[in-house]
């Protein structure tokens, strides 16, 4: 009999379980059922007691649960799975009997809890074994990784000399050396050797490109062409022309020639809010008009007189700019990028490859040679003029004399304009175009221009004091052929100063 109460008491223990693994009860229902377990087996632990001191013959199933009833009633039962449905039940007891219940109750809840507080104690000690145990084991991966590594240390300093492998960061390595005494005669050393790899003679030319290699003007990759560059090198190369004048003309170069919408009301607008500007400030007011005058006076615009086709003509916002460096100079800049009605004047010009030389390369050329020169293009975009039938696009709004209460007239430029996106490369193809025109006269300064100017920036040194001379007169000379006015000329040579030419 005493099997089948263990095998019983297996079987609610396993009751218990699936029960907690099939269901996810809340923690009231949790407690209830910590509560009810720990009462059953407690009376399952009563059961095998009562029967271990009667014995089996002596053991009367019916007296003990008759005695368990009276233990347990039905109130007992209801409160221990925490039912809240009270039943009236006609009361045998007396109020003594009553508190009776009432403290077997509270007993029974003491036990539960008792339990389950004891199951967490055991819980928590469990946690806690495990975790002492994975510091163990972490502990001792240290100390094998500590030893492995003291190991080879010791092994490199050892007398044989022997190769090794070593673990490290970055991978395995192989260390060697070769014996401080070496017996035969014949051997001078000893090499562990990995891998073999025949390089190709080192020769004199081969070192002079690796070294050139860094200082390269062009580079293939970055300076592709691609088919509007070739587009645009068509289009200048087959219409540029040295004008009555004697400067280079060169067309704007669209990418097709566009119909573009009137936005002459655009031009007013702003050359109004222009207007409020200078009237505010004298001394912007002053500036302004006075580089006005300088682009009239130059011949670098002129007034509109015919009448446009319609979608042949543009008129573009201008607005003044003070160089940061310069707070007393302006610079009337034309805002090619304003668009109306979604389109603008650069939308649709092509800017041409990138023609201009490497800074590194021109720098370190200028210091290759004892005797240095600098030299700057005075207003270089200002310099290469827009063919006749392309000024149209060009046109703006401005008062004639600078008289801000007379009405605006109508004015169109004949050059290349700070702000067309187009003028950069106009400028660099314009620049070269006249340096191979004078390659054969003037060999001197068209490698000047073609090799030491960066943007309109010129920078080169020679060996001696006659070539710089020389250099000099060409450059300007062939500058002047395209009316292009080189200032700013300075001559510097080592250990003897400064010479500024005029």
């Amino acid at each position: 009999m005493m099997e089948d109460v263990e095998e019983l008491e297996t079987q609610l223990k396993d009751a218990y379980d699936r029960i907690r693994v099939q269901v996810a009860p809340s923690t009231d229902i949790r407690r209830k059922m910590d509560s009810c377990e720990a009462v059953t087996m407690k009376l399952m632990d009563l059961m095998k007691v009562r029967m271990s001191e009667t014995g089996l013959d002596e053991f009367d199933a019916e007296a003990e649960k008759t005695r368990l009833d009276k233990v347990l009633d039905v109130e007992y039962a209801r409160s221990i799975f925490g039912s809240t449905v009270a039943r009236p039940v006609p009361s045998l007891h007396s109020n003594r009997s009553s508190g009776q219940h009432s403290l077997t109750v509270k007993r029974a809840e003491c036990a539960a809890a008792l339990a389950a507080k004891k199951a967490e104690i055991e819980m928590a000690d469990v946690i806690a074994a495990q975790t002492l145990e994975l510091k163990r084991l972490e502990n001792q991966r240290d100390l094998k990784v500590i030893a492995a590594k003291l190991k080879a240390y010791s092994e490199a300093d050892s007398s044989d000399y022997e190769p090794y492998a070593i673990k490290t960061d970055l991978g395995w390595s192989i260390v060697g050396g070769t014996p401080r005494v070496v017996r035969s005669t014949d051997v001078t050393g000893l090499c562990h050797c990995i891998s073999v790899k025949e390089l190709p003679p080192l020769t004199p030319a081969s070192v002079i490109r690796a070294l050139e290699s860094d200082f390269k003007d062009t580079n293939p990759v970055e300076k592709s062409i691609s088919q509007d560059d070739i587009q645009f090198l068509q289009t200048l190369n087959g219409r540029i022309h040295q004008n009555i004048d004697s400067h280079l003309e060169l067309p704007l170069p669209f990418k097709a020639r566009p119909q573009l919408p009137d936005n002459k009301q655009l031009a007013l607008v702003r050359l109004r809010h222009l207007k409020r500007k200078l009237e505010k400030n004298p001394k912007f007011k002053d500036d302004y008009v006075r580089f006005m005058e300088g682009i009239f006076k130059d011949g670098d615009a002129e007034r509109a007189e015919n009448e446009p086709e319609k979608g042949n003509v543009w008129y573009i916002p201008h607005q003044g700019v003070y160089h940061p460096r310069k707070p007393d100079k302006i610079r009337v800049v034309f805002d090619c990028s304003a668009k109306y009605d979604g389109t603008a004047l650069n939308d649709h010009l092509l800017t041409g490859p990138d023609l201009t030389n490497g800074l590194t390369g021109v720098l370190c050329r200028f210091r290759k040679h004892p005797i240095a020169i600098m030299c700057d293009v005075e207003k270089m975009f200002h310099r290469f003029h827009v063919d006749q039938e392309d000024r149209d696009y060009l046109r703006f709004m401005w008062w004639e004399n600078g008289e801000l209460n007379s009405e605006p007239k109508e004015y169109r430029m004949k050059v290349h304009l700070f702000g067309a996106a187009s003028s950069p490369g106009c400028a660099n193809y314009g620049m070269k175009y006249l340096a191979s025109q004078h390659d054969k006269e003037y060999p001197l300064a068209a490698n000047f221009i073609k090799e030491s100017f960066y943007v309109d920036d010129g920078l080169v040194s020679v060996e001696h004091v006659d070539t710089a001379i020389r250099l000099v007169k060409e450059a300007q000379e062939v500058f002047a052929e395209g009316r292009l006015h080189l200032h700013k000329l300075l001559q510097l040579q080592q250990q003897r100063g400064l010479r500024v030419s005029p």
